[in-house]
């Protein structure tokens, strides 16, 4: 659907009754709880975007190739930096800090925890292709085996941290996310060499 993004005004600032001139206008000192839907939404235009092209059919990619037997490299440069774009445009409330003593029951710090558990599975998603044990064919220069064992482990720290404040609470909703990054590893680890583990997994 073409369609802008929602208005990030919370429903009681909609149609406020003291002020009708202040209708749909967020008040500055009051984060809105739509914009981690935004954040959302813009996070999954990558990994959509992703999909089509990296994991496309073998044909959709020889064509691709025939003018620049390298696209898939500069294709994922790309799509790190929009990555890291996206993770520096994210606003203060939403942003992980590990060591910001926020309430664990605040709703921004559960939107934090799953855009950025989101954030790491999108960035194994595009270099998990490229792991050079798994990928056919010629081999590239991206660090994909680095930052994929980097994103497993990001992921599970920040869950961790918000198991812990939770007291040990259900997360359901990060259940997909930290368990598919770590075994997507596992179940390609015969397959990596004992040096190369050695250096990107330590």
């Amino acid at each position: 659907f073409d369609q802008e993004l929602p208005i990030e005004c919370d429903d009681e600032y909609w149609n406020p009754e003291d002020d009708g001139a202040q209708a749909f206008k967020q008040p500055e000192d009051k984060p809105s709880t739509i914009t981690f839907f935004n954040c959302y939404l813009r996070l999954n235009n990558l990994l959509g975007f992703s999909l089509k092209m990296l994991y496309s059919l073998a044909k959709t990619k020889e064509l691709l190739a025939v003018r620049n037997d390298k696209w898939e490299e500069h294709l994922v440069a790309e799509l790190d930096s929009a990555l890291n774009a996206w993770v520096d445009d994210l606003p203060n409330h939403l942003q992980w800090e590990p060591n910001r003593m926020e309430d664990p029951n605040s709703i921004f710090f559960a939107q934090s925890v799953h855009l950025y558990c989101s954030y790491y599975h999108v960035q194994m998603t595009i270099h998990r292709p490229f792991i050079p044990m798994i990928r056919k064919g010629a081999s590239t220069a991206l660090p994909s085996l680095a930052i994929c064992t980097n994103a497993a482990r990001s992921c599970s720290h920040v869950a961790e941290i918000a198991r812990q404040r939770k007291k040990g609470g259900v997360l359901p909703h990060l259940i997909v996310r930290v368990v598919s990054l770590p075994v997507s590893l596992v179940e390609d680890m015969p397959r990596f060499p004992r040096s190369r583990l050695g250096s990107s997994c330590s």
